[in-house]
Protein backbone atom coordinates (compact mmCIF):
# COMPACT_ATOMS: atom_id res chain seq x y z
CA UNK A 1 0.00 0.00 0.00
CA UNK A 2 1.71 3.18 -1.16
CA UNK A 3 1.72 6.58 0.51
CA UNK A 4 -1.25 8.88 -0.21
CA UNK A 5 0.01 11.92 1.67
CA UNK A 6 3.33 13.76 1.79
CA UNK A 7 5.10 15.67 4.59
CA UNK A 8 3.46 19.08 4.98
CA UNK A 9 0.02 18.00 3.77
CA UNK A 10 -2.87 18.92 6.05
CA UNK A 11 -5.97 17.02 7.09
CA UNK A 12 -8.23 19.10 9.29
CA UNK A 13 -6.05 20.50 12.06
CA UNK A 14 -3.35 17.84 11.53
CA UNK A 15 -0.10 18.38 9.63
CA UNK A 16 1.50 15.24 8.15
CA UNK A 17 5.11 14.63 9.17
CA UNK A 18 5.90 11.22 7.67
CA UNK A 19 4.50 7.78 6.87
CA UNK A 20 5.30 5.33 9.67
CA UNK A 21 3.42 2.17 8.76
CA UNK A 22 0.79 0.36 6.72
CA UNK A 23 -1.48 -2.64 7.08
CA UNK A 24 -4.52 -4.25 5.51
CA UNK A 25 -6.77 -1.70 7.21
CA UNK A 26 -4.88 1.47 6.31
CA UNK A 27 -1.79 3.67 6.23
CA UNK A 28 -0.41 5.26 9.41
CA UNK A 29 1.22 8.70 9.49
CA UNK A 30 2.99 10.68 12.17
CA UNK A 31 1.28 14.07 12.37
CA UNK A 32 1.26 17.24 14.43
CA UNK A 33 -2.06 18.07 16.08
CA UNK A 34 -2.00 21.85 15.69
CA UNK A 35 -4.85 22.29 18.15
CA UNK A 36 -3.37 20.23 20.98
CA UNK A 37 0.25 20.98 20.06
CA UNK A 38 1.46 17.37 20.23
CA UNK A 39 2.36 14.52 17.88
CA UNK A 40 -0.27 11.92 17.10
CA UNK A 41 -0.64 8.91 14.82
CA UNK A 42 -3.20 9.18 12.02
CA UNK A 43 -4.55 6.01 10.44
CA UNK A 44 -6.10 6.56 7.01
CA UNK A 45 -8.52 3.70 6.44
CA UNK A 46 -8.08 1.63 3.28
CA UNK A 47 -10.46 2.59 0.44
CA UNK A 48 -12.80 -0.39 0.93
CA UNK A 49 -13.12 0.13 4.68
CA UNK A 50 -13.29 3.93 4.35
CA UNK A 51 -16.11 3.67 1.79
CA UNK A 52 -18.07 1.41 4.11
CA UNK A 53 -17.44 3.73 7.07
CA UNK A 54 -18.40 6.84 5.11
CA UNK A 55 -21.83 5.42 4.20
CA UNK A 56 -22.86 5.53 7.85
CA UNK A 57 -20.12 7.68 9.29
CA UNK A 58 -21.83 8.83 12.49
CA UNK A 59 -22.68 5.27 13.51
CA UNK A 60 -19.19 4.02 12.59
CA UNK A 61 -17.53 6.83 14.54
CA UNK A 62 -19.71 6.14 17.58
CA UNK A 63 -18.87 2.41 17.55
CA UNK A 64 -15.12 2.99 17.19
CA UNK A 65 -14.93 5.67 19.89
CA UNK A 66 -16.59 3.44 22.47
CA UNK A 67 -13.10 2.04 23.16
CA UNK A 68 -12.29 5.34 24.89
CA UNK A 69 -14.08 3.85 27.90
CA UNK A 70 -11.02 1.63 28.44
CA UNK A 71 -8.29 3.47 30.34
CA UNK A 72 -5.32 1.12 30.44
CA UNK A 73 -1.69 2.02 29.59
CA UNK A 74 -1.42 -1.13 27.46
CA UNK A 75 -4.28 -0.08 25.17
CA UNK A 76 -3.38 2.63 22.65
CA UNK A 77 -5.57 5.67 23.27
CA UNK A 78 -7.95 6.63 20.48
CA UNK A 79 -8.78 10.33 20.18
CA UNK A 80 -11.21 10.77 17.28
CA UNK A 81 -12.54 9.50 13.95
CA UNK A 82 -12.58 12.19 11.26
CA UNK A 83 -13.69 12.72 7.65
CA UNK A 84 -11.76 15.25 5.56
CA UNK A 85 -10.84 15.64 1.89
CA UNK A 86 -12.37 12.30 1.01
CA UNK A 87 -10.43 10.41 3.71
CA UNK A 88 -11.70 8.66 6.81
CA UNK A 89 -9.02 8.50 9.48
CA UNK A 90 -8.45 7.82 13.15
CA UNK A 91 -6.31 10.05 15.36
CA UNK A 92 -4.64 8.14 18.16
CA UNK A 93 -1.80 8.15 20.65
CA UNK A 94 1.64 8.11 19.00
CA UNK A 95 3.73 5.40 20.64
CA UNK A 96 7.42 5.11 19.83
CA UNK A 97 8.66 1.57 19.41
CA UNK A 98 8.81 -1.34 16.98
CA UNK A 99 5.94 -3.69 16.39
CA UNK A 100 6.29 -7.22 17.71
CA UNK A 101 6.08 -8.36 14.08
CA UNK A 102 9.22 -6.36 13.23
CA UNK A 103 11.14 -7.65 16.24
CA UNK A 104 10.37 -11.30 15.47
CA UNK A 105 11.26 -10.80 11.81
CA UNK A 106 14.62 -9.31 12.81
CA UNK A 107 15.52 -11.58 15.71
CA UNK A 108 13.54 -14.78 15.20
CA UNK A 109 12.23 -16.57 18.30
CA UNK A 110 12.41 -14.41 21.42
CA UNK A 111 14.09 -15.53 24.65
CA UNK A 112 11.40 -17.56 26.40
CA UNK A 113 11.48 -15.45 29.56
CA UNK A 114 10.88 -12.35 27.48
CA UNK A 115 8.16 -14.03 25.40
CA UNK A 116 6.17 -15.19 28.43
CA UNK A 117 6.42 -11.87 30.30
CA UNK A 118 5.55 -9.92 27.17
CA UNK A 119 2.47 -12.10 26.63
CA UNK A 120 1.41 -11.69 30.27
CA UNK A 121 1.45 -7.91 29.84
CA UNK A 122 -0.46 -8.20 26.56
CA UNK A 123 -3.09 -10.43 28.18
CA UNK A 124 -3.55 -7.92 31.01
CA UNK A 125 -4.13 -5.07 28.53
CA UNK A 126 -6.52 -7.14 26.41
CA UNK A 127 -8.28 -8.32 29.56
CA UNK A 128 -8.97 -4.71 30.59
CA UNK A 129 -10.78 -4.19 27.28
CA UNK A 130 -12.62 -7.49 27.61
CA UNK A 131 -13.90 -6.48 31.06
CA UNK A 132 -15.44 -3.41 29.44
CA UNK A 133 -17.13 -5.53 26.80
CA UNK A 134 -14.75 -5.04 23.88
CA UNK A 135 -13.40 -7.76 21.59
CA UNK A 136 -10.43 -6.95 19.35
CA UNK A 137 -10.97 -9.50 16.51
CA UNK A 138 -7.56 -8.80 14.91
CA UNK A 139 -4.88 -9.40 17.56
CA UNK A 140 -1.52 -10.14 15.94
CA UNK A 141 2.17 -9.16 16.29
CA UNK A 142 1.79 -6.14 13.98
CA UNK A 143 -0.86 -4.73 16.34
CA UNK A 144 1.40 -4.91 19.39
CA UNK A 145 4.02 -2.19 19.91
CA UNK A 146 6.93 -2.78 22.27
CA UNK A 147 7.87 0.11 24.56
CA UNK A 148 10.87 -1.72 26.02
CA UNK A 149 11.74 -5.33 26.61
CA UNK A 150 8.28 -6.41 27.79
CA UNK A 151 6.08 -3.31 28.04
CA UNK A 152 3.48 -3.20 25.29
CA UNK A 153 0.64 -1.22 23.75
CA UNK A 154 -2.13 -2.88 21.75
CA UNK A 155 -3.24 -1.03 18.63
CA UNK A 156 -6.52 -0.95 16.66
CA UNK A 157 -8.81 -2.08 19.46
CA UNK A 158 -11.63 0.30 18.54
CA UNK A 159 -11.20 -0.14 14.79
CA UNK A 160 -10.87 -3.92 14.64
CA UNK A 161 -13.77 -4.34 17.03
CA UNK A 162 -15.97 -2.54 14.50
CA UNK A 163 -14.92 -4.73 11.55
CA UNK A 164 -15.75 -8.27 10.54
CA UNK A 165 -13.36 -10.89 9.18
CA UNK A 166 -14.76 -10.13 5.73
CA UNK A 167 -13.99 -6.41 6.16
CA UNK A 168 -10.36 -7.11 7.04
CA UNK A 169 -9.63 -9.77 4.42
CA UNK A 170 -11.42 -7.81 1.69
CA UNK A 171 -8.99 -4.94 2.30
CA UNK A 172 -5.95 -7.12 1.57
CA UNK A 173 -5.08 -10.37 -0.16
CA UNK A 174 -2.04 -10.94 2.07
CA UNK A 175 -1.84 -14.18 4.04
CA UNK A 176 -0.74 -12.20 7.12
CA UNK A 177 -4.29 -10.83 7.48
CA UNK A 178 -5.59 -14.21 8.69
CA UNK A 179 -2.57 -15.90 10.30
CA UNK A 180 -3.77 -15.31 13.87
CA UNK A 181 -7.53 -15.72 13.37
CA UNK A 182 -9.30 -18.33 15.42
CA UNK A 183 -11.00 -21.20 13.55
CA UNK A 184 -14.47 -19.83 14.32
CA UNK A 185 -13.63 -16.33 13.03
CA UNK A 186 -12.09 -17.85 9.89
CA UNK A 187 -15.53 -19.43 9.31
CA UNK A 188 -17.16 -15.98 9.67
CA UNK A 189 -18.71 -16.88 13.01
CA UNK A 190 -19.12 -14.20 15.66
CA UNK A 191 -15.88 -13.26 17.39
CA UNK A 192 -15.82 -13.47 21.17
CA UNK A 193 -13.22 -12.85 23.86
CA UNK A 194 -12.27 -16.53 23.43
CA UNK A 195 -11.38 -15.71 19.83
CA UNK A 196 -8.95 -13.12 21.17
CA UNK A 197 -7.51 -15.74 23.54
CA UNK A 198 -6.77 -17.93 20.52
CA UNK A 199 -5.06 -15.02 18.70
CA UNK A 200 -2.93 -14.32 21.79
CA UNK A 201 -1.96 -18.00 21.87
CA UNK A 202 -1.02 -17.89 18.16
CA UNK A 203 1.06 -14.77 18.83
CA UNK A 204 2.84 -16.49 21.75
CA UNK A 205 3.48 -19.49 19.45
CA UNK A 206 5.32 -17.19 17.04
CA UNK A 207 7.21 -15.40 19.83
CA UNK A 208 8.51 -18.77 21.08
CA UNK A 209 9.21 -20.41 17.71
CA UNK A 210 9.94 -17.51 15.37
CA UNK A 211 7.15 -18.50 12.96
CA UNK A 212 3.33 -18.44 12.91
CA UNK A 213 1.46 -21.66 13.67
CA UNK A 214 -0.12 -21.92 10.20
CA UNK A 215 0.90 -20.63 6.79
CA UNK A 216 -0.25 -21.99 3.44
CA UNK A 217 0.85 -21.08 -0.05
CA UNK A 218 -2.07 -18.66 -0.35
CA UNK A 219 -4.94 -17.17 1.59
CA UNK A 220 -7.30 -20.09 0.97
CA UNK A 221 -4.74 -22.71 2.05
CA UNK A 222 -3.94 -20.75 5.21
CA UNK A 223 -7.61 -20.47 6.16
CA UNK A 224 -8.05 -24.20 5.58
CA UNK A 225 -5.08 -25.00 7.82
CA UNK A 226 -6.50 -22.79 10.58
CA UNK A 227 -9.86 -24.52 10.35
CA UNK A 228 -8.15 -27.93 10.53
CA UNK A 229 -6.41 -26.75 13.70
CA UNK A 230 -3.33 -28.98 13.89
CA UNK A 231 -0.17 -26.84 14.09
CA UNK A 232 3.26 -28.36 14.51
CA UNK A 233 3.98 -28.73 18.22
CA UNK A 234 6.05 -25.67 19.23
CA UNK A 235 8.57 -27.88 21.05
CA UNK A 236 9.42 -29.57 17.75
CA UNK A 237 10.48 -26.20 16.33
CA UNK A 238 12.29 -24.83 19.38
CA UNK A 239 13.72 -27.51 21.66
CA UNK A 240 14.04 -24.97 24.53
CA UNK A 241 10.25 -24.85 24.82
CA UNK A 242 9.32 -26.93 27.84
CA UNK A 243 6.20 -29.14 28.09
CA UNK A 244 4.86 -26.61 30.60
CA UNK A 245 5.02 -23.73 28.10
CA UNK A 246 3.83 -25.91 25.23
CA UNK A 247 0.74 -26.89 27.22
CA UNK A 248 -0.15 -23.24 27.76
CA UNK A 249 0.19 -22.44 24.04
CA UNK A 250 -1.82 -25.52 23.07
CA UNK A 251 -4.66 -24.71 25.48
CA UNK A 252 -4.87 -21.08 24.30
CA UNK A 253 -5.04 -22.29 20.69
CA UNK A 254 -7.57 -25.10 21.20
CA UNK A 255 -9.84 -25.50 18.15
CA UNK A 256 -12.93 -25.65 20.35
CA UNK A 257 -13.34 -22.33 22.20
CA UNK A 258 -14.68 -24.21 25.24
CA UNK A 259 -11.24 -25.83 25.70
CA UNK A 260 -9.36 -22.51 25.86
CA UNK A 261 -8.63 -20.33 28.87
CA UNK A 262 -11.92 -18.79 29.90
CA UNK A 263 -10.47 -15.29 30.10
CA UNK A 264 -7.22 -13.33 29.98
CA UNK A 265 -6.73 -13.64 33.74
CA UNK A 266 -6.57 -17.44 33.46
CA UNK A 267 -4.04 -17.09 30.62
CA UNK A 268 -1.88 -14.78 32.76
CA UNK A 269 -2.05 -17.15 35.71
CA UNK A 270 -1.01 -20.11 33.55
CA UNK A 271 1.94 -18.16 32.17
CA UNK A 272 3.01 -17.23 35.71
CA UNK A 273 3.35 -20.92 36.53
CA UNK A 274 5.31 -21.90 33.42
CA UNK A 275 8.55 -23.75 34.05
CA UNK A 276 11.16 -22.68 31.49
CA UNK A 277 13.62 -25.38 32.52
CA UNK A 278 17.19 -24.63 31.50
CA UNK A 279 16.10 -21.90 29.09
CA UNK A 280 17.09 -18.61 30.73
CA UNK A 281 14.11 -16.86 32.24
CA UNK A 282 16.00 -13.58 32.30
CA UNK A 283 16.18 -11.10 29.47
CA UNK A 284 19.02 -11.32 26.92
CA UNK A 285 22.44 -9.87 27.80
CA UNK A 286 21.96 -7.20 25.15
CA UNK A 287 18.84 -5.06 25.02
CA UNK A 288 17.69 -5.80 21.49
CA UNK A 289 14.14 -4.45 21.72
CA UNK A 290 14.08 -0.68 21.42
CA UNK A 291 12.58 2.07 19.34
CA UNK A 292 14.24 1.13 16.09
CA UNK A 293 14.81 -2.58 16.53
CA UNK A 294 17.86 -4.62 17.51
CA UNK A 295 21.18 -2.82 18.10
CA UNK A 296 19.62 0.65 18.09
CA UNK A 297 18.89 1.04 21.80
CA UNK A 298 20.50 0.70 25.18
CA UNK A 299 23.22 -1.90 24.71
CA UNK A 300 24.68 -3.80 27.63
CA UNK A 301 27.08 -1.58 29.56
CA UNK A 302 29.63 -4.35 30.16
CA UNK A 303 32.38 -2.57 28.19
CA UNK A 304 32.41 0.48 30.45
CA UNK A 305 31.98 -1.68 33.54
CA UNK A 306 35.07 -3.71 32.65
CA UNK A 307 37.13 -0.61 31.87
CA UNK A 308 36.14 1.10 35.13
CA UNK A 309 36.61 -1.92 37.37
CA UNK A 310 40.26 -2.50 38.34
CA UNK A 311 39.35 -5.96 39.60
CA UNK A 312 37.92 -7.15 36.28
CA UNK A 313 39.02 -10.69 35.60
CA UNK A 314 41.43 -11.62 32.85
CA UNK A 315 38.64 -13.62 31.26
CA UNK A 316 36.46 -10.54 30.91
CA UNK A 317 39.36 -8.38 29.77
CA UNK A 318 40.21 -10.94 27.12
CA UNK A 319 36.75 -10.55 25.66
CA UNK A 320 37.25 -6.83 25.06
CA UNK A 321 39.06 -5.45 22.04
CA UNK A 322 39.31 -2.40 19.78
CA UNK A 323 36.99 -3.03 16.88
CA UNK A 324 35.52 -1.21 13.90
CA UNK A 325 31.80 -1.83 13.54
CA UNK A 326 30.00 -1.46 10.20
CA UNK A 327 26.21 -1.33 10.29
CA UNK A 328 24.37 -1.92 6.98
CA UNK A 329 20.61 -1.50 6.85
CA UNK A 330 18.04 -1.75 4.06
CA UNK A 331 15.92 1.39 3.79
CA UNK A 332 12.14 1.06 3.97
CA UNK A 333 11.93 -2.71 4.47
CA UNK A 334 8.85 -2.60 6.74
CA UNK A 335 6.84 -0.64 4.17
CA UNK A 336 8.09 -3.05 1.47
CA UNK A 337 6.84 -6.06 3.47
CA UNK A 338 3.49 -4.35 3.99
CA UNK A 339 3.08 -3.49 0.30
CA UNK A 340 4.54 -6.55 -1.45
CA UNK A 341 4.21 -9.33 1.13
CA UNK A 342 6.52 -11.59 3.10
CA UNK A 343 7.86 -13.61 0.15
CA UNK A 344 9.06 -10.53 -1.74
CA UNK A 345 10.36 -8.98 1.49
CA UNK A 346 12.37 -12.08 2.38
CA UNK A 347 13.82 -12.19 -1.13
CA UNK A 348 14.93 -8.57 -0.76
CA UNK A 349 16.68 -9.32 2.54
CA UNK A 350 18.40 -12.37 1.02
CA UNK A 351 19.58 -10.30 -1.94
CA UNK A 352 21.02 -7.70 0.44
CA UNK A 353 22.87 -10.35 2.44
CA UNK A 354 24.32 -11.93 -0.71
CA UNK A 355 25.77 -8.53 -1.60
CA UNK A 356 27.15 -7.77 1.85
CA UNK A 357 28.63 -11.06 3.11
CA UNK A 358 31.28 -11.64 0.37
CA UNK A 359 32.49 -8.03 0.58
CA UNK A 360 32.85 -8.22 4.37
CA UNK A 361 34.94 -11.38 4.04
CA UNK A 362 37.05 -9.84 1.29
CA UNK A 363 38.06 -7.06 3.66
CA UNK A 364 39.08 -9.45 6.45
CA UNK A 365 35.92 -8.76 8.39
CA UNK A 366 33.35 -10.94 10.08
CA UNK A 367 29.57 -10.74 10.13
CA UNK A 368 28.57 -10.58 13.79
CA UNK A 369 24.87 -10.73 13.24
CA UNK A 370 22.35 -10.65 10.39
CA UNK A 371 18.88 -9.71 11.60
CA UNK A 372 16.31 -9.09 8.92
CA UNK A 373 17.30 -5.92 7.08
CA UNK A 374 20.37 -5.34 9.27
CA UNK A 375 23.88 -6.76 8.96
CA UNK A 376 26.43 -5.92 11.67
CA UNK A 377 30.09 -6.60 10.79
CA UNK A 378 33.39 -6.03 12.57
CA UNK A 379 36.89 -5.26 11.28
CA UNK A 380 40.31 -4.73 12.83
CA UNK A 381 40.79 -1.28 11.28
CA UNK A 382 38.59 1.60 10.07
CA UNK A 383 40.32 1.42 6.67
CA UNK A 384 39.09 -2.15 6.19
CA UNK A 385 35.60 -1.21 7.35
CA UNK A 386 35.38 1.80 5.02
CA UNK A 387 36.79 -0.28 2.18
CA UNK A 388 34.06 -2.84 2.77
CA UNK A 389 31.39 -0.11 2.91
CA UNK A 390 32.54 1.23 -0.46
CA UNK A 391 32.64 -2.30 -1.85
CA UNK A 392 29.07 -2.90 -0.66
CA UNK A 393 28.01 0.36 -2.27
CA UNK A 394 29.59 -0.66 -5.58
CA UNK A 395 27.96 -4.09 -5.45
CA UNK A 396 24.61 -2.45 -4.77
CA UNK A 397 25.02 -0.13 -7.76
CA UNK A 398 25.70 -3.12 -10.00
CA UNK A 399 22.69 -4.97 -8.58
CA UNK A 400 20.34 -2.02 -9.09
CA UNK A 401 21.57 -1.40 -12.64
CA UNK A 402 20.40 -4.91 -13.54
CA UNK A 403 17.18 -4.83 -11.52
CA UNK A 404 15.25 -2.83 -14.10
CA UNK A 405 11.97 -2.52 -12.18
CA UNK A 406 12.20 0.31 -9.65
CA UNK A 407 10.45 -1.82 -7.00
CA UNK A 408 13.29 -4.38 -7.19
CA UNK A 409 16.06 -1.84 -6.52
CA UNK A 410 17.52 -1.76 -3.01
CA UNK A 411 18.60 1.29 -1.03
CA UNK A 412 20.78 0.94 2.05
CA UNK A 413 22.46 3.16 4.58
CA UNK A 414 25.75 2.43 6.27
CA UNK A 415 27.21 3.64 9.55
CA UNK A 416 30.73 3.02 10.88
CA UNK A 417 32.38 3.61 14.24
CA UNK A 418 35.38 2.22 16.08
CA UNK A 419 35.88 1.65 19.79
CA UNK A 420 35.86 -0.97 22.52
CA UNK A 421 33.56 -3.99 22.19
CA UNK A 422 33.07 -7.08 24.29
CA UNK A 423 32.94 -10.41 22.45
CA UNK A 424 31.07 -13.36 23.90
CA UNK A 425 30.13 -16.60 22.16
CA UNK A 426 30.60 -15.10 18.67
CA UNK A 427 28.44 -12.11 19.65
CA UNK A 428 29.46 -8.61 20.56
CA UNK A 429 28.12 -5.83 22.74
CA UNK A 430 29.24 -2.36 23.61
CA UNK A 431 28.77 1.30 22.90
CA UNK A 432 30.56 1.10 19.54
CA UNK A 433 27.77 -1.10 18.14
CA UNK A 434 25.04 1.22 19.35
CA UNK A 435 26.82 4.27 17.96
CA UNK A 436 27.35 2.62 14.56
CA UNK A 437 23.61 1.83 14.46
CA UNK A 438 22.68 5.42 15.31
CA UNK A 439 25.11 6.77 12.71
CA UNK A 440 23.52 4.55 10.04
CA UNK A 441 20.07 5.85 11.04
CA UNK A 442 21.26 9.40 10.27
CA UNK A 443 22.50 8.51 6.78
CA UNK A 444 20.40 9.16 3.70
CA UNK A 445 19.76 6.49 1.09
CA UNK A 446 23.00 4.87 -0.10
CA UNK A 447 25.22 7.09 2.03
CA UNK A 448 28.20 5.97 4.12
CA UNK A 449 28.59 7.93 7.36
CA UNK A 450 31.52 7.46 9.74
CA UNK A 451 32.45 8.91 13.12
CA UNK A 452 35.28 11.41 13.54
CA UNK A 453 37.39 8.93 15.49
CA UNK A 454 37.25 6.55 12.54
CA UNK A 455 37.92 9.33 10.02
CA UNK A 456 41.12 10.43 11.79
CA UNK A 457 42.85 7.11 11.06
CA UNK A 458 42.07 7.10 7.33
CA UNK A 459 44.33 8.12 4.48
CA UNK A 460 42.46 11.12 2.97
CA UNK A 461 43.80 10.34 -0.51
CA UNK A 462 42.37 6.82 -0.43
CA UNK A 463 39.25 7.69 1.53
CA UNK A 464 38.16 11.31 0.90
CA UNK A 465 35.47 12.52 3.31
CA UNK A 466 33.51 15.69 4.03
CA UNK A 467 31.86 16.94 7.20
CA UNK A 468 28.25 15.80 7.25
CA UNK A 469 26.87 16.98 10.59
CA UNK A 470 27.24 17.06 14.35
CA UNK A 471 24.84 14.90 16.31
CA UNK A 472 23.84 14.16 19.89
CA UNK A 473 23.73 10.39 20.07
CA UNK A 474 21.96 8.48 22.80
CA UNK A 475 24.34 7.50 25.57
CA UNK A 476 26.97 10.18 24.81
CA UNK A 477 27.16 13.48 26.65
CA UNK A 478 29.15 15.31 23.98
CA UNK A 479 28.27 15.84 20.33
CA UNK A 480 29.89 13.58 17.79
CA UNK A 481 30.98 14.83 14.37
CA UNK A 482 29.99 12.64 11.44
CA UNK A 483 31.72 12.49 8.06
CA UNK A 484 30.38 11.44 4.67
CA UNK A 485 32.58 9.12 2.63
CA UNK A 486 32.81 10.74 -0.80
CA UNK A 487 31.37 8.65 -3.61
CA UNK A 488 30.65 11.37 -6.15
CA UNK A 489 32.87 11.62 -8.13
CA UNK A 490 33.19 7.86 -7.72
CA UNK A 491 35.74 6.69 -5.21
CA UNK A 492 37.74 3.67 -6.27
CA UNK A 493 37.09 0.68 -4.08
CA UNK A 494 40.27 0.29 -2.00
CA UNK A 495 42.23 -2.92 -2.34
CA UNK A 496 41.90 -5.14 0.73
CA UNK A 497 45.05 -5.78 2.70
CA UNK A 498 46.52 -9.18 1.94
CA UNK A 499 46.75 -10.83 5.34
CA UNK A 500 45.03 -13.60 7.29
CA UNK A 501 41.66 -12.84 8.84
CA UNK A 502 42.02 -11.66 12.44
CA UNK A 503 41.08 -14.03 15.23
CA UNK A 504 41.51 -11.86 18.32
CA UNK A 505 38.28 -11.52 20.22
CA UNK A 506 36.28 -13.08 17.41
Amino acid sequence: MGSLLNPGDRLGHFEIKQKIGASATGIVYLAMDNQAGNLVALKLLSPLIAAKAADQFDQFRERVLQIKQVAHPGVCRLFDVVQDKGFVFLSMEYIEGPTLKRVIRLSGALPLGQATKLMQNTCVAVGAAHESGFVHRDLKPSNIILRGQVKISVLDFGLSGSLSRADITAASKEIETVLYMSPEVSRDETATLLSDIYSLGATLYECATGRPPFKGANLAETLQAIKAGQPVAPGQINSDITPSLENVITKAMASDPKDRFKNSAQFVQALSGVNLGEAAASLPWEDCVTNQGPWHGDIDKSVQAIMDDPDSSKVLMSRMSDTTILFSEIVGISAFFDEFGSVAGTERIQAHNKLVFPVVERYNGKVLKAMGEVVVSCFDTPAEGVGAAIGIHRALQDFNSLAGDQDKKISIRLGLHCGKSVFKDSQAAGQSIRIAAQIAALAANNQILISEIAKKTLNPELHPTSLHSSANLHGREEEIRLFLVELNPPTEEPTPTDRPRPKAGR
